[in-house]
């Protein structure tokens, strides 16, 4: 029995931070379309979230902006955290909370009061930015801007060229550090080549360099932002394909979830507990183990189709007050748990909730579409008229 407790009250932390999400997206504005713009001088009193082709946030934002699309610019006062993912991401202005941001070119131009990770194929802080601590990785990854603490870096040419409060730490095999750079504290970087220092740059303590961890060649690490890129759009290909060929039917599933979010997760937990178990007994015997053989393939696909359905889910949710057309609620889905799997520890709530929602939205349906049994009341066999004699 306590056991039994324990898993409800797993489940039950589990559940919170979907709903608050949910919460998060009904209590806030989304705004969404090709060109979205939020104009200079514009306050916002809540949470905002972004997805189109071309964004451009101005203004104020008074809680914390989520942002998604191919050109995000941002220069506006946010004071709530900012996580934005896109292809060419531009973060300038005043961030009162943290800064999260992805892309193939990401530039921080903004005092950001408290922590900024950023991750791309070039990651670029500018001078006259501001951070409390940084974390960037990127092919090329330069810093012109101030870092009043310590500095995390990566990427296959790291340069330094600014005012660093304590720390580096860096992993490349390129390191540089140009004629602005001052170093309060050490530098240690992993690395096979030596640091390159231009005159005029300065580190006050020590300078280190260490051998990077040797690794199996199936091992070795790599950028994981083109990766993270790629899995993003082949994610959004799916989804449109699925779109395209099933557009009532993702509109159906999407229904029952939106109706009863709560009966649909539980729904969810007991077909991820109750499913690999029947699987696991099916192929206790011969007999059944063609059965466990169909009901695993089945299962798989279930749970890879989840992300399209919680997607879809999602980007109708946010839509909820303004319907738009339903690939761009897709997209808006895509992009919003896109950025959601990127955040260290919310990812993995994420990929609970995705695959709760996912696979409870098909066994619900599954359960709507069976057929139930329809019985006659018994009567006698109708007695043969005299023309059938």
């Amino acid at each position: 029995m306590k056991k039994i407790k324990i898993i409800l009250f797993a489940l039950a932390l589990l559940a919170v931070p979907l709903f608050v999400f949910t919460n998060a997206v009904q209590a806030g504005s989304f705004h969404g379309g090709d060109n979205v713009v939020i104009k200079k001088g514009e306050v916002v009193d809540h949470t905002v979230f972004v997805a189109g082709n071309n964004v451009e946030i101005n203004g104020t934002i008074k809680g914390d902006l989520f942002c998604a699309g191919q050109n995000i610019t941002i220069n506006a006062l946010v004071e709530g955290d900012v996580l934005c993912a896109g292809m060419n991401v531009d973060i300038g202005g005043t961030v009162m909370g943290d800064v999260r941001a992805a892309g193939q070119v990401v530039t921080l131009s903004a005092k950001v009061n408290h922590n900024a990770s950023l991750a791309g194929n070039m990651v670029k802080t500018e001078s006259g930015s501001k951070v409390a601590d940084l974390q960037a990785a990127g092919n090329s990854t330069i810093i012109n801007g101030t870092v009043e603490r310590d500095a995390d870096l990566a990427g296959s040419s790291v340069t330094v060229n600014s005012m660093i409060g304590r720390d580096v730490q860096a992993a490349t095999d390129n390191l540089r550090l140009d004629t602005g750079a001052a170093v309060s504290g050490s530098v240690t970087y992993y690395s096979h080549n030596q640091l390159q220092a231009a005159d005029g740059s300065h580190v006050t303590g020590k300078t280190t360099r260490k051998d990077p961890p040797e690794q199996k060649r199936s091992e070795r690490q790599t950028n994981p932002v083109p990766g993270i890129i790629l899995s993003f759009f082949m994610s959004l290909t799916l989804a449109f394909a699925l779109l395209a060929v099933f557009p009532r039917k993702l509109k159906v599933l999407t229904d029952l979830a939106l109706t009863k979010p709560g009966t649909t997760i539980l729904i969810g937990f007991a077909a991820c507990v109750g499913v690999p178990i029947l699987i696991l007994l099916s192929f206790v015997t011969v007999v059944g183990a063609l059965l466990g053989i169909v009901l695993l393939l089945g299962w798989v696909v279930v749970l890879l189709l989840s992300g399209v359905f919680a997607s879809y889910y999602t980007g109708r949710l946010v839509f909820m007050n303004t319907p738009q057309h339903p690939f761009v609620a897709m997209l808006a889905g895509v992009l919003i748990i896109s950025i959601l799997m990127l955040i260290p520890i919310i990812n993995i709530v994420t990929m609970i909730a995705v695959m709760l929602f996912g696979s409870g939205m098909v066994v619900r349906e599954l359960f709507n579409k069976t057929a139930k049994p329809s019985y006659e009341r018994a009567t006698h066999p109708a007695k043969k008229t005299a023309r059938n004699a």
